[in-house]
């Protein structure tokens, strides 16, 4: 390799060994909508595995049935208790309750 070859590998592996220690440490609370057509399920779920192999321990992944792109069900209405139900105690542990 050519020294600024080096240079620029060394550069790129620190950049993506910064970016995985991120991914280890953020808290990461996915709420998928079972029922979205423009964001699938499966995109969740690789997601949060990628995220469960890079080592964080503190994604979680919920999956609202019968939700909708906008937390929609069909035309019953929106699902926004449900999802506040979810997230503020998410919220509540991992934000209020960290030491930064």
């Amino acid at each position: 390799m050519l020294p600024i070859q080096t240079f620029l590998a060394q550069e790129i592996f620190e950049d993506l060994e910064a970016a995985l220690k991120q991914f280890r440490e953020i808290a990461v609370d996915l709420v998928q909508r079972a029922a979205d057509f423009l964001w699938f399920v499966d995109h969740s779920l690789n997601m949060y595995g990628a995220l469960k192999v890079a080592g964080n321990r503190q994604a979680r992944l919920e999956v609202i049935p019968g939700a909708g792109h906008f937390f929609e069900r069909g035309f019953s209405g929106y699902l926004f208790d449900e999802v506040t139900k979810l997230v503020v105690p998410w919220f509540d542990d991992t934000v209020k309750g960290s030491k930064r």
